[in-house]
């Protein structure tokens, strides 16, 4: 049988090569859609991660504020003997899987409370040594120059004055513009902008330190925040107007340096104060304590010498030994242990870190134990 004959060969109708290149292409094409596919994805769950560090990390930030206010109701002595005030020394421990970076625990008993102000009578006896004291604080403060040419320089004392007048503006109620015992003026205007046209004065009590930059004329001035942190305090008014000194620097952590600055900047030579029969005979001892500083922080606080814990007696005793006539009345310039403190927490899980800034006070019985503790305000980033 004669085979059939086979058809000519025909040429293919794809050229060598083309199924090669298409499936290279296919294959390069699922590579690129698995690779975003897999970048997506990891982007999701290193977000997701991040997340949870961060929100371990608050909650790390907060569980240790609760430790810290365990601590503060103890003897603030025995407590400040292990975590002294400022924390150094515990930046980078290990907490919890993550680290404790900063633990900052300052009293701010002895500090200017801005918040004193509000409320308060203009022309009073109080409101001018209130008014000098804080011209005092801010005049010892030294500011950059308008360029980097220009030395610093202590702080205008005119300046100060309307700054205080300023800030009594912005905490009291009415709409009366203040004007300081030295005519320095304040202004019911807040700092506004283009970009912050809606900033209005508060007329009420400043709730965190920060506001303070609000206040006409703060942000101007150049003073270093950090002095404005050292000097100044933002909480409840302390004083119901029976006390000159609302603030009391605490013998027992305050450092020589400290005591000395302290009673200098409270020296008032006002004839509207020394001459008040509310406040005139406690000013005179302050100014007295003023002129003594040196002694009374050396009779505290002696150099070379194991620290002593001070009670009344002891306080009155160093007043005496430095030179002082009214130790009964001087001692009440001074605190054995505070009540408010600012505490700072920084803590980081997985290189995300949370900061946590509160305002505590806590209530001493006259052994020096706390009775109780509250956080007045807190601010956690």
């Amino acid at each position: 049988m004669t085979p059939a004959p086979q058809a000519p060969w025909r040429a293919r109708s794809v050229r060598p090569g083309i199924a090669l290149l298409t499936s290279l292409m296919v294959v390069l094409l699922l590579t690129w859609f698995l690779s975003e596919t897999f970048f997506a994805t990891g982007l999701e769950l290193r977000s997701l991660q991040a997340f949870q560090d961060s929100t371990r990390a608050r909650t790390l930030a907060r569980a240790t504020l609760k430790t810290v206010l365990v601590g503060l109701m103890q003897k603030e002595s025995d407590f400040f003997s292990v975590i002294p005030p400022g924390g150094s020394g515990l930046a980078g421990i290990p907490i919890e899987r993550g680290k404790l970076l900063q633990l900052d625990i300052r009293p701010t008993d002895g500090l200017y409370n801005l918040n004193d102000l509000a409320e308060r009578q203009q022309g009073s006896a109080f409101m001018a040594a209130r008014h000098r004291v804080f011209v005092n604080i801010l005049s010892r403060i030294e500011v950059p120059g308008p360029d980097a040419r220009s030395p610093k320089a202590p702080y205008p004392a005119a300046q100060a004055s309307n700054l205080f007048a300023a800030l009594v503006d912005w905490t009291d109620k009415d709409l009366n513009v203040t004007q300081s015992p030295d005519n320095g003026v304040g202004s019911e205007v807040a700092e506004v902008s283009p970009s912050e046209p809606e900033v209005v004065i508060k007329n009420a009590l400043l709730d965190r330190l920060e506001e303070l930059r609000m206040v006409r004329g703060v942000v101007e001035s150049r003073l270093p925040w950090a002095e404005i942190e050292k000097e100044f305090t933002v909480s409840r008014p302390r004083s119901g107007g029976t006390e000159l000194l609302p603030e009391k620097l605490n013998v027992n952590l305050a450092k020589p340096d400290d005591i000395i600055a302290y009673l200098e900047a409270h020296r008032v030579d006002d004839d509207a104060v020394v001459g008040s029969t509310d406040f005139g005979a406690e000013q005179r001892t302050v100014n007295e304590c003023a002129r003594n500083a040196a002694a009374i922080a050396e009779a505290l606080v002696p150099e070379g010498a194991t620290r002593p814990l001070h009670d009344n007696a002891s306080v009155r005793n160093a007043l005496t030994r430095a030179g002082i006539a009214n130790v009964n009345a001087a001692s009440k310039i001074f605190a054995l242990h505070s009540q408010y403190y600012r505490v700072r927490i920084t803590t980081e899980i997985n290189d995300i870190q949370a900061r946590l800034d509160a305002q505590v006070y806590v209530r001493r019985g006259g052994d020096g134990k706390g009775t109780a503790a509250e956080v007045l305000d807190e601010v956690l980033e």
